[in-house]
């Protein structure tokens, strides 16, 4: 899977991001910021424009306004796609080599350190992420009238695997057409000879995808409003404003011969991808948007030799962050020539395309050099969802993707000639019914063979009576083939053209002779026709984890069944997620069907070895989210104050019991020094808020104490624990004694505490030398003194006098003068 940091990029290979794969080093995924036209497999780009000229019949077919006779038309079909061409490949796996061969490479060392997997022999292999889902749009000469431009295709859904190829088409009217016939056979209006050939389209193609990608042991939120955003933004657009919105040119004006007036004609503002970013970093100094990121792994993300992996986090994030403003407060701005105004058409040129939009002879396959943008003002950032990103753990997460900008295309002169077909009225490529056939199958994980593709186009022209007939078969064998389907086209009697065919397709798959039943659909009109496996007659679905707590389950196995027919071999099937594996598909073909309706139910294995499934449950979506049956989390924090004096450590237990669902969950914590604890555990459906804890101290001396067991809820606030002994001093003082009379006394001292079964005692010989002495005991309870004594006092030349125990709460004891009777001398 692709992992989300550390990338690379490869000189002389702009525009273009390389990751790595989380288990094969020399494995790389590339991933490309803008579009680029696709080609064949002869090499040739996937573009057309149909010139429709001094046609009043097909304009009136076309228009809205009737009364309305153009004398020109125009079609332009395009394919484009996030794919490589082969000099960019060969140049990256190049680099890519001598990259893998440095092992103090920054990029090689990170990936190293992080995956903890040693570097075999450099052999990079480069391939495209799997999109999860994803659509494509296109913008051409928007917001400007109807003799520009009359239909385009709005949003399709690429293949989703390989080069995600998407197909649009374009309908233009009388001033877009000659704006697009210029553009192909002038080509770039620049100076530099370099940049001959180069054809500006003025098109805007943008991609919206996910895929997943893996990240490290951490934990990222990133919380901000999207008023405060908007406020943001719009102050840093009227900076912008003011600092680069300046003189451009001056305009004289004429009356009657003479000259009146001069008016100063400024440039319009736009920011590029980098200024946004720029303003995303702002917004994260000045706390506009909030960041948190924790550290679970072996990293140490505050050590001074991995802050190369912080500064990656960091541009990850911001690149997210960046990627989800885009859409919400800003549109695509399309790049006009400096010298003429926005807006301005000029129907006799052409020549209205930026001059700085050619490519460098480095660059002559970067099809796309310009991502600018205007600020949304007229947004209502109410309506718009506050920013909210929560990555947490290593797992696998969403990761947005979002291509986009003009485009460009290199041709020669020839390829612009062939590029352009001329209709008259007398010609039958008037009458051209042109599809571009594709399929959108995943052939390696689906271990498909091929898929065979079959149109067949049969109409009767009304007024000729002539067939228009046309036959073509395609054939599939990796998903990544583009076939182009071309027939005249017959009229009916209302003169209209008729462009309904019929389709034929069926799926093999590898090391088996079964196959389902060949597919038919009649009378579809499809310009751009994608073989999905919706069309070849198959229920999919991608099942995915949501809200999944890994800490607690192992796996989640999704058991799925067709219910239009339950008992055929492939209409059943399990499909195990974990974490390092989130999504998984399963597909039936529906032998007929048109029913797309399913149950399924989950299977979950828990860490402790534990299961437990649901109830069925039935659906017709396509894309299914698995969450687990946690419904929430019980949780509290532990405070823990330690005299390290007295004490050498402390233990938290927490005991987690549920009876009812059959759990019960121990856990510690040790603590050898101050600190806190906080403790979480997801709680499932109709489980208990309760759990107990206690708390065993270690103490200096080597005593044991442990707490009784104490209740709480979940969130409930916890008692700071204070682990310590006091010390409690007992002093003796026998210097008031008349040691002419005593030879010694012998003291012995006590501390006891029931409560806590500690017992201290110390036997003390005092004498005129020695007639001072302390006596310590490690008490619990700094309120309690529990101290005994007894004395035996011995004279000189014999006898003496014994004092029974006596106690008291003082901690000081003064020797007097014994008044009990003496004892008998031995």
């Amino acid at each position: 899977m692709l992992m989300l940091f550390p990338k690379i990029t490869v000189p002389g290979v702009p525009g273009i991001d390389f990751y790595r794969d989380s288990d094969e080093p020399d494995h790389f995924y590339a991933i490309r910021s803008t579009p680029k036209i696709a080609v064949d497999q002869n090499d040739k780009p996937m573009l057309s424009f149909l010139f429709f000229a001094r046609n009043a019949k097909i304009a009136y077919a076309s228009s809205e306004n009737k009364d309305l006779v153009e004398s020109q038309l125009g079609q332009l079909l395009l394919t484009v796609d996030l794919g490589l061409t082969e000099e960019e490949h060969e140049k990256a796996v190049t680099y890519l080599n001598e990259v893998l061969k440095d092992e103090q490479h920054p990029f090689v060392w990170l990936y190293e350190k992080m995956t903890k997997k040693s570097l075999p022999e450099p052999n990079a292999k480069i391939a495209l992420p799997q999109w999860q889902k994803g659509t494509a749009s296109l913008q051409v000469l928007e917001g400007l009238p109807n003799t520009f431009k009359k239909h385009s295709s709005t949003q399709v859904q690429p293949s989703l695997v390989g080069a995600q190829a998407a197909a649009f088409g374009v309908t233009l009217g009388t001033e877009g057409s000659q704006l697009f016939y210029d553009a192909f056979t002038k080509g770039y209006s620049g100076n530099d000879e370099e940049d001959a050939g180069i054809v500006p389209l003025q098109v805007i193609a943008s991609y919206t995808g996910q895929s997943f990608a893996l990240i490290p042991s951490i934990e990222i939120k990133v919380r901000a409003s999207s008023v405060e955003i908007y406020r943001f933004l719009k102050t840093q657009w009227e900076y912008y404003r003011k600092q680069y919105e300046t003189e451009q040119r001056t305009k004289w004006s004429f009356l009657w011969g003479l000259i009146e007036e001069k008016e100063t004609v400024r440039t319009g503002v736009s920011v590029t991808k980098t200024d946004i970013n720029r303003m995303v970093e702002e917004m994260w100094e000045n706390k506009v948007i909030d960041i948190e990121i924790t550290d679970y792994s072996a990293l140490d993300l505050s050590n001074e030799e991995t802050r190369e992996v912080n500064n990656q986090i960091k541009q990850t994030m911001l690149n997210l962050i960046t990627q989800t403003l885009i859409p919400n407060f800003f549109e695509t701005a399309m790049v006009f020539n400096g010298n003429q105004d926005q807006g301005e058409s000029d129907d006799d040129s052409g020549d209205n395309f930026d001059e700085n939009e050619g490519l460098s002879a480095d660059d002559r396959n970067l099809e796309n050099q310009v991502q600018s943008y205007y600020f949304s003002e007229s947004k209502d950032a109410t309506k718009v969802s506050n920013l909210s990103i929560h990555i947490k753990e290593d797992r696998a997460i969403p990761f947005n993707l979002n291509p986009n900008g003009t485009i460009a295309v290199q041709l020669t002169e020839q390829e612009r000639k062939d590029l352009i077909k001329y209709v008259d009225v007398s010609s039958p490529l008037v009458q051209i019914l042109e599809v571009q056939v594709g399929v959108n199958a995943d052939f390696v994980n689906d271990d498909i063979h091929s898929i065979i593709v079959h149109l067949d186009y049969k109409q009767k022209d009304h007024e000729s009576g002539v067939v228009r007939q046309e036959a073509e078969t395609f054939e599939f064998r990796t998903g990544e083939e583009n076939y182009t389907f071309r027939v005249t086209m017959a009229r009916n009697a209302k003169g209209e053209l008729i462009d309904y065919y019929d389709m034929h397709a069926k799926i093999n798959y590898k090391a088996t002779a079964e196959a389902p039943p060949e597919i038919q659909l009649k009378d579809i009109s499809d310009k751009s026709l994608v073989v999905s496996y919706e069309k070849l007659g198959f229920c999919t679905v991608e099942v995915s984890t949501g809200d999944m707590d890994w800490s607690m389950i192992k796996d989640a196995i999704v058991e799925f069944e067709y219910l239009a027919e339950p008992d055929k071999p492939d209409t059943r099937k399990e499909v195990r997620l974990a974490k390092d594996k989130p999504t998984g598909y399963w597909k039936c073909f529906t032998y007929g069907h048109d029913s797309k309706e399913y149950r399924y139910r989950v299977r979950y294995i828990y860490t402790d070895g534990d299961e437990s499934t649901t109830n069925w449950s039935t659906d017709t979506r396509d894309k299914l989210i698995i969450d687990d049956i946690f419904i929430g989390r019980v949780k509290a924090n532990f405070d823990v104050v330690i005299d390290r004096n007295t004490v050498e450590s402390v233990k938290l237990e927490i005991l987690y019991e549920d009876a009812a669902e059959g759990v019960k969950e121990e856990y510690s914590q040790w603590f050898n020094e101050t600190g806190e604890y906080y403790w979480s555990i997801a709680k499932r459906e109709n489980g208990t808020d309760r759990f107990q804890y206690r708390f065993l101290v270690e103490y200096k001396d080597d005593m044991i104490e442990e707490t009784d067991w104490t209740k709480a809820e979940s969130n409930a606030e916890i008692p700071v624990f204070q682990a310590r002994r006091f010390k409690k001093v007992f002093i003796l003082d026998a210097a008031d004694l008349d040691w002419g009379k005593w030879r010694i006394v012998y003291a012995t001292v006590k501390y006891e505490d029931f409560d806590h079964g500690y017992e201290v005692s110390e036997v003390f010989r005092l004498d005129e030398d020695n007639c001072f002495k302390e006596f310590t005991a490690l008490a619990f309870d700094p309120e309690k003194n529990r101290f005994s004594y007894s004395l035996r006092y011995a004279k000189i030349g014999g006898g003496g006098v014994s004092i029974p125990e006596i106690s008291v709460e003082d901690n000081l004891l003064l020797l007097e003068e014994p008044q009990e009777e003496e004892e008998p001398v031995d």
